[in-house]
């Protein structure tokens, strides 16, 4: 399960150089994450992950599903046609089903708000 980040306002790929499947750059992606102005654009940096091999940890894509739904609000219906967001969804469910217990208190209430 791999998943993307892109910052706004960069040209994406950049962010993306040089990350490996590694603490240092899951925490990178997490900034990363947090620092998108739109859904679409964690959606983008997800993809962009995804085709880096960087394999998100469950905090990335806890921040993920929380930080597109604070961005995403006005446009519901967009974010869930997005194959993107789809394919988001079933990682955190695989996630969930094959490692519950990587996900902490946090995370658990960011995905739970996230799909609200």
């Amino acid at each position: 399960m791999n998943v993307g980040y892109r910052e706004e306002g960069g040209n994406g790929g950049e962010h993306m150089r040089g990350y490996q499947n590694d603490t240092s750059a899951q925490l990178a992606l997490n900034q990363a994450i947090t620092k998108c102005a739109s859904c679409f654009d964690v959606l983008h940096l997800l993809d962009e992950a995804r085709q880096a091999d960087v394999r998100p940890s469950t905090a990335n894509m806890a921040t993920a599903m929380h930080r597109i739904a604070s961005t995403g609000a006005s446009q519901p219906d967009m974010v869930m046609k997005d194959q993107r967001f789809r394919q988001l969804v079933l990682n955190v469910e695989d996630r969930l089903e094959k490692t519950p217990r990587d996900f902490g208190e946090q995370h658990l209430a960011n995905v739970v708000w996230g799909a609200a």
